[in-house]
């Protein structure tokens, strides 16, 4: 195949490929902004035994609460709702430009057999 070719389909695919690697960035992002905070309240708690964390559930609504305050966790959760939702969209045309395409040929492959064999199929 010529890699130079394309069509709306395969456009479509390329830019779900790209977001969805861009997704798994936003997770690994996120997931590392979790871990500091979760490393960062158990550090606290080692050093200061504050009875505010002590329990691992106050701990985790700290880390929670925390997380909540976060501009950068904040930001990253809103662009992978709003990627999420995007590759949904391009899913859902990818499928459609596919049943379009998948249409045509059906009329065309029937527009051949009458035309060939004289009859309707």
């Amino acid at each position: 195949m010529d890699f130079g070719e394309t069509d709306e389909i395969r456009d479509l695919e390329l830019k779900r490929f790209a977001a969805e690697k861009r997704l798994e960035q936003i997770a690994e992002r996120m997931h590392n902004v979790e871990r500091r905070c979760t490393i960062a309240v158990e550090d606290e708690w080692e050093t200061l035994k504050d009875k505010a964390l002590s329990n691992a559930q106050k701990r985790q609504i700290e880390v929670e609460r925390r997380l909540a305050a976060s501009e950068e966790y904040q930001t990253l959760k809103t662009e992978r709702k709003e990627l999420s939702d995007h590759n949904i969209l391009m899913r859902i045309d990818v499928d459609y430009l596919k049943r379009k395409h998948q249409t045509r040929f059906m009329q065309l492959m029937e527009h051949v057999c009458n035309g060939v064999l004289g009859t309707e199929v």
